[in-house]
């Protein structure tokens, strides 16, 4: 006769769990960066993506782009307030 094996858990209770009947694939590939397990990628690509983003837009704030585009506008508009007596 067939003998089946089943697990034993702590409390003395049998599980007999039929085979899968579905296919299951499992395929080994490379690691996305060589010499870093991809798990730890997995946790520091959005740290270092949030990094890069906020510096990049700290570079943006401190580099003072607004007044250089909006220099012309800013001396038309002081022209106005002295005319006016403000």
């Amino acid at each position: 006769m067939n003998s089946t094996t089943c697990s034993t858990f702590s409390i003395g209770e049998t599980v007999c769990l039929p085979p899968i009947q579905i296919p299951f694939y499992f395929v080994v590939r490379k690691n996305l960066l060589d010499g870093i397990p991809d798990t730890y990628v997995a946790f520091a690509a959005p740290v270092l993506a949030y990094w890069i983003v906020s510096l990049t837009f700290y570079c943006l704030d401190i580099s003072d782009l607004t007044n250089i585009a909006f220099t012309s506008q800013r001396r038309s508009s002081r022209g106005i307030w002295r005319h006016q007596g403000r």
